[in-house]
């Protein structure tokens, strides 16, 4: 049976204190940095086991993983994140990534800075 259901599994507000940046002092001392995932899928049937659904354990591992790895541009983080999580399954239709420095180094500046993009894959 054939289900015309979409799904989205979400992960929000995701903390993580990496050394991401351009600016030397970024990669020594690092920032806490927050991360929002959406993925959208869609199931062949019902959901009613863990095999029917993404695993938002294994999303968080990818997302873990490459948090761990400091690289100079939040937009290079994104677009690993949402290679590596489309991979993940076939049913995968879409990834929205949103990744917030929480205290972006800029003088006199308040607030947050974000990347946000979103992965179509065609399948």
């Amino acid at each position: 049976m054939l289900s015309n259901t979409k799904w989205a599994i979400e992960l929000n507000k995701l903390r993580f204190h990496s050394g991401h940046g351009v600016y030397e002092q970024e990669k020594l001392t690092g920032n806490i940095f927050e991360v929002d995932l959406v993925i959208h899928f869609k199931a062949s049937g019902p959901v009613l086991d863990l095999c029917d659904t993404i695993n938002y354990a294994d999303a968080f591992a990818v997302v873990k993983n490459h948090m761990d790895q400091p690289v100079q541009l939040l937009e290079t983080l994104a677009e690993r994140v949402l290679d590596d999580i489309g991979a993940m399954d076939q049913r995968i239709q879409s990834v929205v990534i949103r990744i917030t420095k929480c205290d972006p180094p800029i003088s006199r500046f308040t607030g947050q800075v974000s990347v946000r993009a979103e992965k179509i894959f065609d399948r």
